[in-house]
C-alpha cells in the first residue's frame, strides 16, 4: 500500500521546512485569529459554559470507566437497527474490513465525507490500489485530494491553500476555468461532485458521536456532503474511533453545542444527521449500512492512567486554534493526522516514543489548550508526563546528566531558602543584564545556544519590583 506518512516523525525537520515558507506563515497569521474570535463570541453568549464543560467531561469519563459495557450496548443496539458492526484492532484490519465490504458489493466508485479516522488508517491509497475510484466530497478534503496533499487542520483541512492556488488547481486537474471568489470555487466543486454522488456505489463517512443507548450515528457538518455520502449510495460504511461513544441520546443536548461552538464558533452547524439502520422497505438507500470501530492504540490509552483522558476528545480543534506552536508552524509539522496539543499528545500515546518522541516537546506548556478544551482534558499535564517518559526511554529511569542534576539541585536549594534567594538575586540580575547586551550574547551564549539562537534575550530594566515598591510606599519591604 502507498503510504502518505513518514515515520518516525521528524518534527524539527518539518518545522525548519515550514519556517522557510513565508506565504504559509502569513496565511496562519491571517486565518487562525478568526477561529478564536468566533469561538469567543459564541461562548460569551452562553452563561453556563463552564458548567457544560464540567458535565461533558464527566460524561466522557463515565464512558471511559465503563468502556466495555457501553461498547457492548452500542453493538447490540446498532445490530438491532440492522447495522453490521465490526471492530478493527489496527489500520491493517480496518482497511481489510472495508476492502472486503467493497468486494462483496462489487464497488467501483466511492464518495467520502471528511473522516480523520479514515485518514489515520490511510484508507484512500488502499482502496485506490484495489482499482476503486475514491472521491473526497468535503470541499477542503476535495482540494487536498486534488493537490495530493495532507490535511492541515482537523476542522479545515485546506486552510493553508489560497483561493488563487485552488483556482489554478481546478484548472489543471479538472479543466475548469474558474474565478478566485469562494462562491465560484464552491459552485465549480459542486458541479463536479454532484455526478460523483449520483454514480457512487458506496459512501464512507466518520461519525462525530455514537449513542450507545439507541444505536444512532450522529454526524455534524456544514456542506451536506456527508448526508449525501451516507444516503445516496446503496452501501454506507461509517468508520469510527472507539472513543466516539456517548451514553445516552439526551447527552447530545450537551455535546452538539459544545462541539460546534468549540470547532467553528457556531451555535449549531448547517446539518446534523441522526442515522439509524438502512430503510426496512429495501427501496431507498442505503440498502446496507456498516460501522467499523477502530482501536489502533486506543485500548493502550484506556489502560494507561495518565493518558486515558485523551479518550475524552471530541475532535473540535479548539486546542489547535489557540496553540502558539501550531499558529507558528501549522499542521504538517506534526507529521501525522492530528496536530496541535491534542495531536502531539494523542500521536505519542498511540504511536509511541520511537515514532513520535519529539511531539510532546511541541508545546510551550502555556495552558491555553487546557482552558479551551470543552471536555477539560489536562493536555499540559499529559504532555509533561509524555516528556518524562521520553526522557526515561532515552536515558533510563533516574539517569539525568550531571549538569542537569546539578542545576536542579542548586535551583531547589535557592528556592527553598529565603536567605539564599535574597543573596542570589543581585548577582543573577547582573548576569541576566550581561546576557541581554550585545548580539553575540543574545544568540551564541553557551550552554543555552540551542534556545537563544532563535530568541532575543532582552536586557532587564534598571530597577527591581521590590525597589520600586519600597519607593512607592516610602518604607521597607520584607523579602520572602
Amino acid at each position: 500500500m502507498r503510504s502518505t506518512y513518514r515515520f518516525p516523525i521528524n518534527f524539527k525537520e518539518n518545522v525548519n521546512r515550514t519556517l522557510k515558507n513565508r506565504e504559509l506563515l502569513e496565511t496562519l497569521l491571517r486565518v487562525m485569529p478568526h477561529f478564536r474570535e468566533e469561538r469567543a463570541k459564541k461562548i460569551a453568549e452562553i452563561p453556563d459554559w463552564e458548567d457544560l464543560r464540567e458535565r461533558a467531561s464527566k460524561i466522557k469519563q463515565e464512558v471511559i470507566e465503563n468502556w466495555k459495557a457501553y461498547h457492548e450496548m452500542a453493538d447490540n443496539n446498532l445490530k438491532e437497527r440492522g447495522i453490521e458492526v465490526f471492530h478493527a484492532k489496527d489500520g491493517d484490519e480496518a482497511r481489510k474490513i472495508v476492502g472486503d465490504i467493497a468486494k462483496r458489493h462489487g464497488v467501483k466508485r466511492i464518495v467520502k465525507s471528511k473522516s480523520m479516522v479514515s485518514e489515520e488508517i490511510e484508507l484512500n491509497p488502499f482502496l485506490q490500489d484495489m482499482g476503486i475510484e475514491v472521491t473526497e466530497t468535503d470541499l477542503g478534503e476535495f482540494i487536498i485530494q486534488l493537490a495530493q496533499d495532507r490535511p492541515f487542520h482537523i476542522i479545515a483541512p485546506a486552510v493553508h491553500k489560497k483561493a488563487e492556488e485552488v483556482a489554478e488547481l481546478f484548472r489543471k486537474k479538472l479543466g475548469l476555468d474558474v474565478g478566485v471568489k469562494i462562491e465560484d470555487l464552491t459552485k465549480a466543486a459542486r458541479e463536479v461532485l454532484r455526478d460523483r454522488f449520483f454514480n457512487a456505489d458506496m459512501g464512507i463517512t466518520g461519525s462525530n458521536f455514537v449513542v450507545a443507548e439507541t444505536g444512532n450515528l450522529v454526524i455534524v457538518e456544514n456542506e451536506g456532503n456527508a448526508r449525501m455520502s451516507a444516503t445516496y449510495p446503496t452501501v454506507h460504511v461509517a468508520i469510527v474511533g472507539e472513543e466516539k461513544l456517548i451514553p445516552r441520546f439526551e447527552d447530545l443536548g450537551i455535546f452538539l453545542p459544545m462541539l460546534t461552538v468549540s470547532a467553528t464558533g457556531q451555535r449549531m452547524t448547517s446539518y446534523v444527521m441522526v442515522l439509524g439502520g438502512p430503510p426496512k422497505d429495501g427501496i431507498n438507500n442505503p440498502q446496507k449500512r456498516y460501522v467499523v470501530f477502530l482501536d489502533n492504540g486506543r485500548t493502550r490509552l484506556l489502560h494507561d492512567p495518565e493518558l486515558k483522558p485523551l479518550l475524552k476528545c471530541i475532535r473540535c480543534g479548539a486546542c489547535v486554534n489557540v496553540c502558539p506552536v501550531y499558529n507558528k508552524v501549522g499542521g504538517h509539522a506534526y507529521g501525522w493526522v492530528y496536530s496541535g496539543p491534542i495531536g502531539a499528545a494523542f500521536t505519542y500515546g498511540v504511536l509511541g516514543q520511537e515514532r513520535a518522541g519529539e511531539l510532546p516537546f511541541a508545546s510551550t506548556l502555556c495552558g491555553a489548550c487546557d482552558n479551551v478544551c470543552p471536555v477539560k482534558i489536562p493536555l499540559s499535564r499529559i504532555l509533561i508526563e509524555e516528556r518524562r517518559r521520553n526522557s526515561v526511554a532515552k536515558r533510563g529511569k533516574g539517569k539525568q546528566g550531571l549538569f542537569e542534576r546539578s542545576i536542579f539541585y542548586l535551583w531547589s536549594l535557592v528556592m527553598s531558602s529565603p536567605t539564599l534567594y535574597s543573596l542570589s538575586s543581585s548577582p543573577i540580575r547582573r548576569l541576566l543584564r550581561f546576557i541581554g547586551l550585545g548580539e553575540w550574547r543574545k544568540h551564541y551564549l553557551p550552554p543555552l545556544r540551542g534556545w537563544s539562537k532563535e530568541r532575543d534575550f532582552p536586557p532587564l530594566k534598571g530597577k527591581t519590583f521590590l525597589s520600586k515598591m519600597k519607593k512607592s510606599i516610602g518604607g521597607s519591604v520584607e523579602r520572602p
